[in-house]
């Protein structure tokens, strides 16, 4: 278990690292999209108890990791793995590491 939070946590800051890589224009637009599924998640998670919280974070996880996955484009594909991480770290309870992601894309996003 420590192995794969481990992993996670540095698939954050690799992940995190290529979209820094990324232009301005892309940066902003990948950021926009990952605090537009953010906010959702966060008005979704005023309407459920914790246990549908954590089946719909569950959801989400797959969905975001399936998407991460099937993306041929490098945005997108960084797009939906730092939301995929968002949601495992939300499930492992690591509010670092999901802090981790919603710093960079405050930093990054359009205001």
């Amino acid at each position: 278990m420590p192995q794969l939070i481990m992993f996670y946590k540095l698939k954050t800051k690799s992940t995190i690292k290529k979209a820094n890589s990324f232009d301005k224009i892309e940066k902003t637009r990948i950021a926009n999209l990952i605090n537009t599924e953010i906010e959702i998640i966060g008005r979704i998670s005023d309407t459920k108890n914790d246990e549908e919280y954590d089946l719909f974070m569950k959801e989400k996880l797959t969905l975001y990791g399936k998407n991460a996955r099937a993306s041929s484009s490098e945005t997108f594909s960084a797009r939906y793995l730092l939301l995929e991480l968002f949601c495992l770290s939300h499930l492992k309870g690591d509010r670092e590491n999901a802090e981790l992601i919603v710093d960079w894309v405050y930093d990054n996003k359009e205001i």
